[in-house]
């Protein structure tokens, strides 16, 4: 074949990718025999080629050096030209069907147009975009080889370096750019000698760690002997490098490098060699293994040559694994602990030491000690098989709750083994395996209380033979009994309540609760009897049940004041009775006679007085005045319909009261009264005041108390005035005595002797304008008595003044309780315990009441 001797000039270039400007023109033009690296190339550049001297463009890139390809003929594809058009030159042949430049790829192809050619592919055989530039230098066509790049040597790089240290290392930093080592450094590092023994004979040379490097790349020679010792400011490199000498004994040194000025320094201690290591365990178990642990010291010894200071024992279980296998029964140990002896193996059944390794069914445990280490393997020798019932067990029927156990089932029969039973509530599941179920025992089942059960059986086929499963064999049910019960009686309810404000006795319920009580009257319900024991008997349901309905409670009370006596005052609200047309009342008192009499009345609601009517509230109000010692006796009040036949009555007393002030909480109390605490105290001191009072009635029969004391009977005369009796010159006057007196209101009684006056003097007055009294003592008749009534318990310590025959004679209640503490002598216990309560409650009815 004809070739043309033109000199065809070929650069091929890919096309990137499509973002990529597309191609115009050469960046750049090199020519012939030009030496280029591939970072100087870019996409596009122009290049002259000679016979031997190809650079082939793909996308930047050029020809590997050492590779080359010839073509002995050539022939251009038309649509490599797709940038800049057809290609018009003669044939390219080429030798081979596909080769490759460097990284990059040919692929022989089939062209319409032109025949046989090669096209660029990339390494998955895709074909590249591409530009095939063709240069003329004459009109001769030749073959054109592709032959080898060799790229230029890199220029050399020279380094300059620069040295600093720290600790033990000292650093080369080249400071030039284009450096070739890691970070541009290069380290040298002392390393201690690892054994450091200062009585072996052995050098103890540092050695140094990356010499190698740093000489080649700062060109030095340095070598462990530029190292020098010392032991403090004493060099001693002459005895460590011959690990010998005076110097080297127990203690700290320290090895110095210097290199361009800089100094390196690293601290080792030498000390003596140790003994040889002799092993000192502790034991510690986990599971079946036990961990030899070596604690011995090494501060004068050889390390330990164990892995971690540690051996191991493992305890492995029998091979023995059924009943009757034949296999051997004993465990086993594995693993070596150096120098101990391989502890014995024990076995046990739970809580039980057996002597030997057990050969019957069941689960084990084997065990062995070292120190107080204990390896446990837990294993299981299997059971064989066993089998056969003559006659299954039955149920047993008709059974009724007794209180007794009873049992479920007929006993069944085997030839092998024995039967087990078990039974319980659940119909599906075997009650000795959940929560709460009847174990099984050898014995007929027994059930006490009623309900359905399902009774379970299985075959024991003994410790060593497997048994016949559980099986459901009964279903048995026991009824429940009716229970014994009494019908509730005299309950009772208010007009307008609904039966659940009825209160039945324990187990009872009403059937309606909702439902209205209904008129007042005798009325009867629907109610249930629920037994304590519902498992075991039935509810009986609608039994008649009495109740009566009463009128409406009303909102009526009682309060308590302590003015001139004890009154008690009673609240009616009669708008609360339906048919209300009458009250009658009644309570015991003292007349003025001081006779215990029985005070009371009957009254038309109609015809009730104004000054009975609580001008608040519009209720009745009655008051009650009584002596201190009949406060416990309760005022009775009724109110009547028109027929005088009862709606209510209320009962109340003056303790009652107290009673129930005592019994309230501070904060109920705080409801009714700011003082409280007071009110608690007073009320207290009341009891105690009427207690006193009923004292002294028992002992003198009267309610008139007084005392002839020595000292009070004594001539009043100037030369014996006290505080509380003054007496003129003129006058000879006696007075017999003074007493308390308890009546409806507390009184004090002064009783007067004119016998031994020299004249008969007027008739006594007292502040209090009371009238003088005749009246006789023990048959005589005496003179006078003044009698002051209406003082307040507050009042106790005000002084009443008698004015008799020109003297004055002064005294209180209080004046009074004083002479019967001091100098009663003939006062009894009953009457100084009176008076001591006199003392107490007019202190608490001051707290009370106040000034």
């Amino acid at each position: 074949m004809k070739i043309s001797k033109k000199i065809l000039a070929i650069a091929l270039a890919v096309i990137m990718v499509l973002s990529v400007l597309p191609f115009s023109a050469f960046a750049t033009e090199y020519e012939a025999g030009s030496q280029i690296s591939g970072s100087q190339l870019q996409t596009g550049d122009k290049i002259s080629l000679q016979d031997t001297n190809v650079h082939a463009l793909f996308g930047g890139a050029v020809l590997k050096a050492g590779q080359f390809l010839e073509f002995s003929s050539y022939k251009a594809c038309q649509n490599w030209n797709k940038a800049n058009g057809t290609v018009t030159s003669s044939d390219i042949y080429l030798s081979d069907d596909n080769f490759s430049l460097g990284e990059y790829y040919f692929k022989y192809v089939e062209d319409g147009d032109s025949g046989k050619c090669y096209v660029p592919i990339d390494k998955n055989g895709n074909v590249l975009e591409y530009i095939l530039v063709l240069e003329k230098t004459d009109d001769d066509f030749a073959p054109i080889t592709f032959g080898t790049y060799v790229a230029p040597a890199p220029a050399a790089h020279t380094h300059s370096f620069t040295y600093t240290a720290n600790g033990d290392t000292i650093t080369a930093t080249c400071g030039n750019t284009d450096c070739d080592l890691t970070e541009n450094k290069v380290t040298l590092k002392i390393v201690p000698n690892p054994v450091l023994y200062y009585d072996d004979g052995q050098p103890k040379e540092a050695s140094l760690e990356g010499l190698e490097a740093f000489n080649a790349a700062t060109g030095k020679n340095i070598s462990t002997d530029n190292i020098a010792y010392y032991k403090g400011d004493t060099n001693v490199t002459a005895q460590i490098k011959a690990g010998s000498g005076t110097s080297i004994k127990i203690s700290t040194y320290t090895a110095r490098l210097d290199v361009e000025g800089k100094r390196a320094t690293v601290t080792f201690r030498l000390t003596a060699k140790p003994t040889p290591h002799t092993h000192k365990f502790t034991y510690n178990a986990e599971g079946n293994v036990i961990t030899a642990t070596c604690t011995q010291s090494t501060s004068n010894m050889e390390a330990c040559d164990l892995e971690n200071k540690q051996a191991t024992l493992t305890l492995n279980a029998p091979l023995h694994a059924t009943y009757g296998d034949g296999k051997e029964a004993n465990a086993t140990l594995t693993g070596e602990i150096p120098g101990v002896t391989n502890p014995t193996i024990h076995y046990s059944k739970g809580s039980a030491t057996l002597s030997s390794a057990p050969t019957d069914a069941g689960t084990y445990t084997a065990w062995c000690q070292l120190g107080n280490a204990i390896a446990r393997v837990e294993y299981t020798v299997a059971i064989a098989v066993n089998s056969g019932y003559t006659t299954l067990p039955h149920a047993v029927e008709n059974l009724v709750y007794t209180g007794e156990a009873q049992e479920l089932v007929t006993a069944g029969v085997t030839n092998t083994g024995q039967i087990a039973y078990t039974a319980g509530t659940d119909p599906d599941n075997e009650p000795d395996v959940y929560a709460g179920g009847m174990p099984y025992s050898y014995s007929v089942p027994k059930m006490t209380d009623a309900g359905t059960y399902y009774v379970w059986c299985k075959l024991d086929g003994g410790k060593n033979y497997t048994s016949l499963g559980a099986q459901k064999i009964a279903v048995v049910t026991i009824a429940k009994a009716n229970p014994a019960y009494s019908v509730p009686t005299e309950l009772t309810a208010t007009y307008g309540d609904t039966l659940s404000s009825v209160v039945l006795p324990e187990g009872w319920t009403w059937a309606d609760g909702t439902q209205s009580v209904g008129d007042v009257g005798t009325n009867i319900f629907k109610a249930n009897f629920t037994p304590a024991d519902t498992a075991n008997y039935n509810t009986v349901e609608n039994v008649d049940v009495t109740v009566k309905v009463n009128q409406p409670e009303p909102h009526n009370g009682v309060n308590l004041t302590v003015g001139n006596d004890i009154t008690s005052n009673y609240y009616v609200d009669f708008a609360a009775y339906t048919g209300a047309q009458k009250i009658r009342y009644s309570y015991n008192c003292v007349n003025e006679l001081e006779q215990n009499v029985q005070d009371g009345a009957t009254i038309a609601l109609d015809e009730i007085p104004d000054e009975m009517i609580d001008a608040t509230s519009g209720r009745f109000v009655l008051e009650v005045s009584q002596a201190p010692a009949q406060m416990a006796e309760p005022t009775v009040i009724e109110i009547l319909d028109g027929n005088n036949q009862v709606i209510d009555t209320l009962n109340y007393s003056a303790k009652s009261y107290c009673d129930k002030v005592l019994g309230m909480s501070d904060d109920e109390l705080a409801q009714y009264t700011a003082k409280g605490a007071e009110l608690r105290k007073l009320c207290h001191t009341m009891i105690a005041y009427g207690q006193a009072a009923q004292g002294v009635f028992d002992e003198y029969d009267t309610v008139k108390v007084y005392c002839e004391n020595a000292d009070v009977n004594a001539q009043i005369d100037a030369a014996s005035v006290t505080a509380n009796h003054t007496v003129d010159n003129s006058g000879m006057i006696k007075f017999s005595g003074v007493s308390f007196v308890c009546t409806k209101d507390a009184r004090l009684r002064f009783y007067l002797n004119t016998s031994e006056a020299t004249s008969t003097p007027a008739a006594p007055t007292a502040s209090t304008g009371n009238a003088a009294l005749k009246y006789t003592l023990n048959g005589a008749e005496k003179q006078y008595f003044v009698e002051v009534s209406g003082i307040n318990a507050a009042d106790f310590n005000e002084q009443i003044t008698v004015n008799y025959g020109g003297s004055t004679i002064k005294l209180s209640v209080l004046d009074f309780a004083g002479i019967v503490l001091r100098d009663g002598s003939g006062a009894s216990a009953a009457l100084q315990h009176f008076a001591k309560t006199l003392v107490v409650y007019n202190t608490n009815a001051l707290a009370f009441f106040g000034n």
